[in-house]
């Protein structure tokens, strides 16, 4: 988000945290206004501070984050049982920024393939298939999907019923174009204070109306977790 200063406008990055329970409930855990960037000291920052608040991470089962490294490793460093999904609309973009728009479509068709697997046998065959493909041509496109694959493959680990949910983080995306829909007109903000009481209202209103939308129940979500109130897993990014 832009904010004015004495001198000029200034970008302000906002970090953000949704937790959803095993009833399905999502809500907005918390936030931090970062003065710069996203460095790993800001996410230990911010989920540090998630951690003072209670959310010490015993039960936590899942991550699903992008790709920023300062974040993975606040989470490993402070939730160390948690595992990590990484986020494949965030990985598809990293990938396809390496490849050539003549094969955007088709590099594009073929990763979807993957993750659409029925089973992760079958999404590591469509992987291998990738990557004979591909390499010759663009061989970085192919090293940034194989250095991750593991993590973007976690979901296999889970219930069919969710893995649409969990591969993504496009839950918080949603979150982050209804903030963009209120504050695209707005141009830059007077101060901090200013674009700290509409973040607040648009992510209140979020968590009010959450307990309204239809759940997924995450009953089957994990055969170790049962009648915890602490068993969330958290998508977390900028």
């Amino acid at each position: 988000m832009n904010v004015k200063s004495p001198v000029k406008a200034k970008r302000r990055c906002v970090l953000v945290c949704i937790g959803i329970d095993l009833d399905g409930k999502s809500k907005i855990l918390g936030y931090k206004i970062a003065s710069y960037g996203e460095s790993k000291n800001l996410w230990m920052s911010f989920i540090n501070e998630l951690y003072q608040r209670g959310l010490e991470g015993r039960n936590i089962e899942i991550c699903i984050i992008d790709g920023n490294s300062g974040l993975k490793n606040a989470i490993n460093f402070i939730w160390p049982n948690a595992k990590i999904q990484r986020c494949w609309a965030h990985k598809t973009r990293n990938v396809l920024s390496y490849v050539g728009v003549r094969y955007k479509e088709e590099c594009g068709n073929d990763l979807r393939k993957i993750y659409n697997a029925k089973n992760i046998k079958g999404a590591i065959e469509d992987f291998k298939e990738f990557k004979d493909k591909w390499e010759s041509l663009y061989p970085k496109a192919v090293n940034c999907l194989e250095k991750d694959l593991e993590e973007l493959l976690l979901f296999y680990d889970y219930d069919e019923r969710y893995w649409k949910l969990i591969r993504t983080t496009n839950k918080i995306e949603r979150v982050f174009r209804e903030v963009r829909r209120r504050t695209n007109n707005i141009g830059s903000f007077t101060n901090v204070s200013s674009l700290e009481r509409i973040i607040y209202y648009k992510f209140n209103e979020y968590n009010e109306k959450a307990n309204m939308r239809k759940r997924i129940k995450l009953d089957k979500f994990s055969k170790k977790l049962t009648n915890i109130s602490d068993s969330i897993y958290t998508q977390i990014l900028t």
